[in-house]
């Protein structure tokens, strides 16, 4: 079991310079919660789309650089979103901190792993869940092209297994 792992939440500290609503998926995605969220977080990403506030790049790009040192010295790195802040959709939001990981220094397995098995050893769980192996409990991703060679393809999902349940595109889509 590790004792530290960094979770920085880079989606966080780097908001202002590309928060979600900028993407134009993220509108559709937001459907996906509760009305009163939805309605709250579509009036605020119209807002920003109307007039976007200054970007505080200096933030950001301390974020990134700070993580890359700790990612080169070896500190354990985990994928954090602290949802729902700064509007940040379940799912959605993880693709977004791989991402910015990716921008900080890690490779995509590297940024794959602090979602996955970074976690699992982190709560001692590493003999149960993290990997793809026969006897590990496993909810798995099947995407439309490969994350290592682009992170931002962790986007392009085309079902999800689930507690042993086959969800295609269109029911991953409804948020089931």
């Amino acid at each position: 079991m590790a004792s530290t792992l960094q979770v920085p939440t880079l989606r966080l500290n780097a908001f202002s310079l590309r928060p979600s609503f900028a993407r134009g998926d993220w509108f559709p995605a937001i459907e996906a919660a509760p009305g009163e969220i939805a309605t709250r977080w579509r009036s605020a990403g119209e807002a920003w789309r109307a007039g976007p506030p200054a970007a505080d790049t200096v933030f950001a790009a301390w974020s990134l650089r700070l993580v890359g040192e700790m990612h080169r010295r070896g500190i354990p790195i985990g994928a954090g979103t602290d949802t729902p802040i700064n509007y940040a959709m379940p799912g959605f939001a993880l693709h977004e901190e791989l991402e910015m990981l990716v921008r900080a220094g890690l490779a995509p397995i590297e940024a794959l792993r602090a979602a996955t098995i970074r976690p699992a050893e982190f709560f001692g769980l590493e003999a149960e869940m993290g990997r793809i192996e026969p006897g590990m409990r496993a909810d798995l991703v099947l995407l439309g092209a490969d994350p290592l060679v682009e992170i931002s393809n962790t986007r392009r999902i085309d079902a999800v297994i689930a507690r042993g349940r086959l969800l295609g595109r269109s029911e991953v889509a409804a948020g089931r």
